[in-house]
């Protein structure tokens, strides 16, 4: 399996490598402290799931993931409409977050 997985990267990234073709990185985006805070429990979740030593451990991890997850989509959410009030065609199915 290990093998599949490194011949898989290989072919993927090899040729854009050899010819000097991979596309530039992306700038940084400007986050905030509190979308920083969201990225760090995310991150924290990762790792609990993957050294978790029962399954108790690695279903709360998982929930700690849903719950990051859940803000994310919150957040993002909330960028697309501002205010319940303006907008309100666009973000009528968003309106549960202001309820």
């Amino acid at each position: 399996m290990m093998l599949t997985f490194i011949f898989t990267g290989a072919a993927v990234l090899l040729p854009g490598f050899l010819t000097d073709s991979l596309p530039a990185m992306p700038k940084m985006p400007d986050y905030r402290f509190y979308e920083w805070g969201i990225l760090l429990i995310a991150f924290f979740g990762l790792i609990a799931v993957l050294v978790a030593n029962t399954r108790l451990t690695a279903i709360v991890s998982l929930g700690i993931q849903g719950f990051a997850v859940a803000l994310i989509f919150m957040m993002f959410a909330r960028r697309i409409c501002p205010s319940p009030s303006s907008w309100w065609r666009r973000c009528r199915s968003l309106s549960l977050l202001w309820s």
